[in-house]
């Protein structure tokens, strides 16, 4: 297969450092590769300078494309990227094959991992499943002048979206894990009240988006109903789509958590498919499930109870983190809700699944109790008790099983302010 050749001149490009770890076979690059790559960079940086300003261009090379780059000194070198290679704006990716090691020595070998050699960071590339994934990409990453600070914290880093005509994929920060790993390490973790602030605040932005499908209408057996103005949602909340962020090393074995930030956008308005995962799906969208649908059908049911879905799970994990911890399902490795009321209706199955049908049938009167209990522990006559009742009794507006009496993020959220 013949390669396409790319003439660019790096004789005024000033020289950058990039950062590399320090034994590259760890990432599966050699030295040679390295100064490719980084020779690549510059003269594409250097080439676009002459080109008309335009944040949203972006250079995408894939591996085997031959690069002449003519040196200061006149010479020319032809070299074939080893790599595929994406410069976008101020920023460079790498694309490493063979490289499938995840933080804590783990290996998944489908996801398709990103170097930045400008900052040393990681990145995971993702797919993007709805067309309209690129209103919420677009609004947070570059974060949006009008979101407040405390959300920005409150999301992952996503640098980079790419559509094209057959798929949308978007670049993802990686992080040193999620809440899930963190708490199956039984150390004592401290979350402090600013990280479920952001948290908060991140998921109230996504709530109080809108977007405008042109003209959406969804024909079911008995109504037909038209979108115009629809609330964004993320659709997969739960402490695997969480990540942390830690504060400086603690002089004792505690862990304090600096920030707390929403990943995987994968199924956010994904409005054909409704995300499954026991232990963290809402009462209705269980229901829901127990029966077959057209697609029609289950995109009218993601438009109307979408962000409800998430305030749900929402509730669920704000509420086991301050906790203390999550339940471990032990034959299936799953994170359940710290809740006596979800994990007692969650069953192992003769495959080894897990069926969560039962908590179709969760009653009201079955988590205001629990609540009640946890409310009535706080001395409310002090500044710290009467702020731990306020956050639990937020907590109850999210677990609600009536889904119309159930505040959604936009509505209800957690804030420092006073």
């Amino acid at each position: 297969m013949s390669c396409t050749t790319i003439t660019s001149s790096a004789a005024a490009v000033q020289e950058k450092k990039f950062i590399w770890p320090e034994d590259l076979s760890t990432i599966n690059l050699t030295d040679a590769e390295r100064d490719t790559i980084e020779l690549a960079i510059q003269a594409f940086r250097q080439a676009k300078k002459s080109c008309s300003d335009n944040d949203t261009a972006y250079i995408k090379l894939k591996k085997k494309v031959k690069l002449d780059v003519t040196t200061s000194q006149g010479s020319v070198y032809q070299l074939t990227l080893p790599r595929s290679l994406i410069i976008y704006k101020d920023k460079s990716f790498v694309r490493l094959t063979g490289v499938h090691s995840l933080p804590g020595g783990g290996q998944q070998a489908s996801l398709k991992r990103v170097y930045n050699p400008d900052s040393g960071e990681w990145f995971l590339k993702k797919r993007a499943f709805s067309t309209e994934e690129e209103t919420i990409v677009s609004f947070i990453s570059p974060p949006h002048k009008l979101m407040p600070q405390e959300a920005r914290d409150g999301f992952t880093d996503i640098p980079y979206f790419e559509r094209t005509s057959r798929k949308r994929a978007y670049l993802e920060k990686q992080y040193p894990g999620s809440v899930a790993s963190l708490y199956r390490s039984k150390k004592n973790i401290v979350v402090g009240g600013k990280a479920l602030c952001d948290l908060s605040s991140a998921l109230h932005t996504i709530h109080s988006l809108t977007y405008s499908p042109p003209a959406l209408t969804l024909h079911s057996s008995s109504v037909a109903l038209t979108f115009f103005n629809t609330h964004c949602y993320h659709g997969d909340i739960s402490p695997k789509n969480v990540v942390y962020e830690l504060e400086s090393p603690s002089e004792d074995s505690s862990i304090a958590i600096k920030h707390l930030r929403l990943i995987d956008w994968g199924a956010a308005l994904q409005l054909d498919h409704i995300i499954a995962l026991p232990g963290w799906n809402s009462p209705e969208a269980i229901r829901f499930l127990q029966s077959s649908h057209n697609p029609p059908e289950i995109q009218a049911f993601n438009l109307e109870y979408g962000r409800k879905k998430d305030a749900w799970a929402f509730g669920l994990l704000v509420g086991s983190i301050l906790r203390g911890n999550f339940i471990f399902e032990p034959s299936t490795g799953a994170t359940l809700p710290n809740f006596s009321f979800i994990a007692k209706k969650i069953k192992v199955t003769p495959d080894g699944s897990l069926d969560d049908s039962e908590l179709a049938n969760l009653k009201q009167e079955e988590i205001d109790a629990k609540l009640t209990e946890i409310v009535s522990s706080f001395d409310q006559s002090t500044e710290f008790g009467a702020k731990g009742a306020m956050l639990w009794k937020a907590i109850g507006c999210w677990l609600q099983v009536d889904p119309d009496k159930r505040r959604d993020l936009e509505t209800t959220y957690i804030s420092l302010a006073p």
